[in-house]
């Protein structure tokens, strides 16, 4: 993944050897949520365009543009969320658990359909 948009946890998280025990201190939900949204959106193709709701479009289309492996590839992107999540839990009640849920059932979707795509080949 490039790291344009990238929230700044991620590059901290990376920058400590993507440590297992790292956890990024005090997070803002609002601005962690708006960070990653901007970022997730960023990295998808251009069919994956927004549904007039604030959701991404789920239909048939190529993936591939996301089959990003490695340590900073959707790693990435799971590390981020597993943070946001670890913030909304510890700031319950702020407000940010709806949109880390449907930013986790996103991320889901994608990889579910790049493992069926994987499948078939």
């Amino acid at each position: 993944l490039g790291n344009q948009g990238r929230p700044a946890f991620i590059a901290e998280w990376i920058r400590y050897a993507r440590a297992a025990t790292y956890r990024p201190k005090n997070l803002k939900l609002e601005a962690t949520e708006k960070t990653f949204w901007i970022w997730w959106r960023g990295l998808q193709p251009d069919w994956r365009a927004d549904d007039g709701n604030g959701r991404l479009l789920r239909r048939e289309g190529d993936l591939n543009p996301l089959r990003l492996p490695g340590k900073n590839g959707l790693l990435s992107v799971l590390a981020a969320l597993f943070f946001w999540g670890l913030a909304a839990r510890k700031q319950r009640g702020a407000g940010g658990e709806q949109s880390w849920s449907t930013a986790v059932d996103d991320v889901l979707w994608i990889v579910t359909g790049l493992l069926s795509a994987s499948e078939a080949m």
